[in-house]
């Protein structure tokens, strides 16, 4: 099912222009269903802030019926996407049953990057041909996301906070990359630029796909009771090809028996989940706490234990001279689990979806 419109100057029914002002890219629009219908190719008529627009719906409606559609390409004739909720009613189920919508289209990053590869070699017209340079260009390198600089901006430019950024009246982060796969969506919108062509038909599932996964893992982001937790997956170009960094940070407000000197302290718990050659597979788990910082590694390789063992005795001395107290430091040889986000991805997979 199709759950993308687009609002042309034809559509308006009333007022001047195709919209009353301009939508960031993002926002989510409140409309109600004007006129009965069943959609399914049906044309709907939908107020959104006091205008009433024309609409072609790919899903049954009924009138009085509130939507809400996020914003997911700007301009002229914007592209607007109905956001997917469960009942109120559900409860508990609400997130599951968004999170199996999301994992019906989601894609891997990695398998979606080589579909854009092969698109970008392929040649699209403009603006597609330079959208798609422009959203690989996000794709850092293991060295630079090594460095902390290089390290913020790919974790800016997985698009965690986009829609709180644009809700804000902020711009995205430059080379936020969530906002461009927004941008190439509009561009593949156009019915018109699309039909017949089997390539850019692959490009726009996958497309949908890698912002679907995006988002699972800004759904399993969350902040209650002063509990923080940021899940975000990397796509790395690393030597031979591509490789995924999955990043969980969970901030932890102590109990007020822990505070030191009437100060409110928090422990921090880092997990980076990362596949490199020849090192093979890694988890590593760090946990800061009252100025000491302890970490696990966890290598599926022999080789790797050795060298990271090794090199334990000198990442102790860095943190010293950082004034930081090295904690309990371990390297231990096993298969790393999953990242939370494939770990979701594929244990909701597993379900039938269509229930």
């Amino acid at each position: 099912m199709d759950e993308i419109l687009r609002i042309s100057r034809g559509q308006v029914d009333s007022g001047p222009g195709p919209v009353a002002r301009p939508w960031r890219v993002g926002a989510v629009l409140r409309a109600r269903v004007m006129t009965a219908g069943s959609g399914n190719g049906r044309a709907v008529v939908l107020r959104i802030q006091g205008r009433d627009y024309t609409v072609d719906l790919g899903w049954p409606v009924t009138r009085g019926e509130v939507l809400r559609l996020r914003v997911i390409g700007d301009g002229e004739n914007p592209l607007l996407q109905r956001v997917v909720a469960a009942p109120a009613s559900e409860g508990g189920t609400t997130l599951q049953n968004i999170l199996r919508e999301l994992i019906s289209r989601q894609i891997d990053l990695v398998a979606g990057a080589a579909v854009l590869l092969r698109a970008a070699a392929r040649g699209v017209s403009e603006p597609g041909q330079s959208l798609l340079r422009q959203v690989l260009a996000t794709q850092a390198t293991f060295s630079q996301v090594a460095d902390p600089g290089g390290l913020k901006a790919a974790v800016q430019g997985a698009g965690l906070h986009l829609e709180n950024r644009l809700a804000a009246g902020l711009a995205p982060y430059t080379g936020e990359r969530k906002a461009l796969l927004l941008s190439l969506t509009d561009w593949l919108g156009n019915s018109d630029l699309a039909a017949g062509k089997g390539h850019l038909e692959i490009l726009v599932k996958t497309v949908r796909g890698l912002l679907a996964r995006h988002e699972v893992a800004q759904m399993l982001s969350r902040g209650t009771d002063g509990r923080l937790l940021w899940v975000m997956e990397l796509p790395l170009v690393v030597a031979g090809g591509m490789s995924l960094l999955s990043m969980e940070i969970e901030v932890k407000p102590d109990s007020a028996a822990e505070k030191e000197d009437g100060v409110h302290r928090r422990t921090w718990q880092v997990r980076l989940n990362v596949g490199l050659e020849p090192m093979g597979s890694l988890d590593i788990r760090i946990r800061s706490e009252f100025g000491t910082v302890s970490a696990r590694f966890v290598a599926e390789r022999k080789h790797t234990v050795r060298q990271l063992s090794q090199a334990l005795p000198d990442l102790a001395r860095d943190l010293k001279r950082q004034g930081i107290v090295p904690g309990r430091l371990t390297c231990e040889r096993g298969s790393p689990a999953d990242s939370v986000v494939a770990t979701v991805c594929r244990g909701l997979a597993a379900v039938d979806i269509r229930a």
